[in-house]
Formats: structure tokens, C-alpha cells, sequence
């Protein structure tokens, strides 16, 4: 508070990230992974960056983000495409990957290519959503919009990659 004003007061609370469903192939205690690309690993390359953030905006360090999704072929392993990351001071985690798949006969949103995420810290509750791509046509008609992101086309050396980049809001206690 400054002159009786409280500073930001007037900032509107972000709203938190949807919640979805942890889905059946989660399995706790992944390794701690920054790239999951392997070379010659058939799809194409993902570079995901993101940010864990509160409802007002502040970045949350150290908080733990747990990954997994199929292959780019849509088929889910439980040793491979599968991370657990900490957060750095400003929020930030990275990981290189693969464009997950479609899951043959997959249902509703599990049929649309998708990332699983689920972040702890101690300070806030328990979020588990999921990371959805933008133009993707199996999202016509599903809930959650808003976890749709952009995949931009680049290059890293001399290979193609996709990149993408994801804002998650933890909830309030």
C-alpha cells in the first residue's frame, strides 16, 4: 500500500487454467528430462516453453510440472515422452519433444493431439489440465478452447521443429 492506494488493486485476477481429467496412462515419479527428442525419433521435433504463473500474474519457482503424451504414431509408452521439471525463478520450464500423435479410436478431446500436465507446489492447489494445438481438426466441437495453443514452424540447425509456448495459471487456495 502507497498513499492509502494499494498498488495493483485495479489489475484483474487472471482466470486459473481448466482442470481436466489425469487420463489412464499416468504414472508418477518420471524422470527428470529436459529433451525427449532422440534422434530419429519418427514426427516432428516440439519445442515447448512455458510459464507457471498465479491468478495475479506473479511467476511460481519451483513448482513441479509433470509431461507425458504419446508418440507422433498416437501411441502411449510408459517409459518414453514422459518428464518431470522444476520450475525456474521467473516461472519458466522448457522441454524438446516430439508433436504427440492422434490415439487411434480415441474418444472426444483424447482424440486430438494433446500434452498431459499436472503441476505442484506447496503454496497452491494441484493443477492437472492438458496442452492442446491450435488448427488441430479433431478439436472442432470440444470443450476447453482456451488450452489450445499456437505451434509456430522454425528451424533448429539445419532440422525442422515445431514450437509452442503455454502460460499455466495455478489455482487459489
Amino acid at each position: 500500500m502507497w498513499g492509502g492506494v494499494v498498488i495493483g488493486a485495479d489489475r484483474p485476477l487472471l482466470p486459473p487454467t481448466e482442470e481436466t481429467d489425469i487420463g489412464i496412462y499416468y504414472v508418477p515419479e518420471a524422470p527428470e528430462i529436459r529433451n525427449l527428442w532422440q534422434e530419429g525419433d519418427p514426427g516432428e521435433r516440439l519445442v515447448l516453453r512455458g510459464r507457471v504463473l498465479t491468478t495475479g500474474g506473479a511467476p511460481v519457482p519451483d513448482a513441479q510440472v509433470e509431461m507425458w503424451h504419446a508418440d507422433a504414431m498416437g501411441q502411449v509408452h510408459t517409459d518414453r515422452y514422459r518428464t518431470r521439471l522444476y520450475t525456474r525463478a521467473n516461472g519458466s520450464f522448457g522441454v524438446t519433444t516430439v508433436l504427440p500423435g492422434y490415439i487411434p479410436g480415441a474418444p472426444g478431446v483424447w482424440g486430438a493431439r494433446h500434452i498431459h500436465v499436472v503441476v505442484t507446489h506447496p503454496d497452491y492447489p494441484q493443477l492437472i489440465s492438458l496442452i492442446l494445438f491450435k488448427g488441430d481438426p479433431n478439436l472442432e466441437g470440444l470443450p476447453y478452447p482456451e488450452l489450445a495453443v499456437f505451434v509456430e514452424q522454425g528451424r533448429i540447425k539445419d532440422q525442422a521443429a515445431q514450437f509452442a509456448e503455454v502460460v499455466l495459471i495455478l489455482p487459489s487456495n
